[in-house]
């Protein structure tokens, strides 16, 4: 997740809300002292705001903000349970954003993953 969000939100301004269900609380901890400083260091006048879901309480929970007040990024699983989000209108084709940084290449071996045809 962190190369997508480091390459979506470069355009932005302001405070970039994420959501996770990372269970793991290693991930908790790169993500507080590595990769946020590191993107809001690169990134002037961009402030990161985490929020760690539980993993079982994120299933419903997703359901509701994406419907109320939804997150600039989330984390979610691939395939068909995207595809459910992607039919509604909650999630955005970012196929553009690939291919401009060359994402099949850098991530192939996710990619058996994270498609949907």
């Amino acid at each position: 997740m962190a190369v997508p969000l480091f390459i979506v939100t470069t355009a932005m301004g302001g405070t970039i809300n994420v959501t996770n269900n990372s269970s793991n609380t290693d991930n908790h901890k790169l993500w507080k002292e590595k990769l946020i400083p590191m993107f809001e260091k690169e990134n002037p006048g961009i402030k990161v705001k985490m929020t760690i879901y539980d993993h079982e309480a994120y299933k419903t929970a997703i359901r509701n903000f994406l419907q109320a007040e939804p997150p600039d990024v989330v984390n979610w699983f691939s395939g068909n349970r995207m595809k459910f989000f992607v039919d509604q209108g909650l999630f955005e084709d970012v196929s553009d954003v690939w291919n401009q940084h060359n994402l099949h290449a850098k991530l192939s071996s996710a990619r058996f993953h994270s498609y949907f045809e």
